[in-house]
């Protein structure tokens, strides 16, 4: 078998280049051929898998994307009031400016003169 094979590459390297390129793309048609195929039951196989969810589901999800009543501000009125964005929302640990600044300095090993 190997002779063969090694025989028929020397037969097909002997041919006119036009003959030899109908070769290679003959054999990249069928190589591509397996890897689609392989890709299709790949493809089947993983629709299988998934597991469906219900409009309830889809629904549930969705409501939670929803904004919430009167929870924030649009863009349009923090413009037209000239308020920052997020300047409702109190942080966890308010610091001021100095003291975050020396925080972040102590971080990097350095120090405020």
């Amino acid at each position: 078998m190997q002779d063969y094979i090694i025989r028929k590459i020397e037969e097909i390297q002997q041919k006119p280049e036009h003959v030899r390129v109908w070769y290679a793309w003959v054999g990249v048609a069928v190589v591509m051929f397996f890897v689609i195929i392989i890709w299709i039951f790949t493809l089947q196989e993983n629709f299988r898998r998934a597991i469906p969810e219900t409009a309830q589901q889809v629904t549930g999800r969705a409501s939670q994307l929803a904004p919430k009543a009167g929870g924030t501000s649009s863009l349009d009125d923090l413009s037209k009031t000239g308020q920052a964005l997020g300047s409702d929302v109190k942080p966890a640990n308010p610091v001021s400016g100095s003291d975050y600044f020396n925080q972040e300095l102590t971080k990097q090993g350095t120090s405020q003169q």
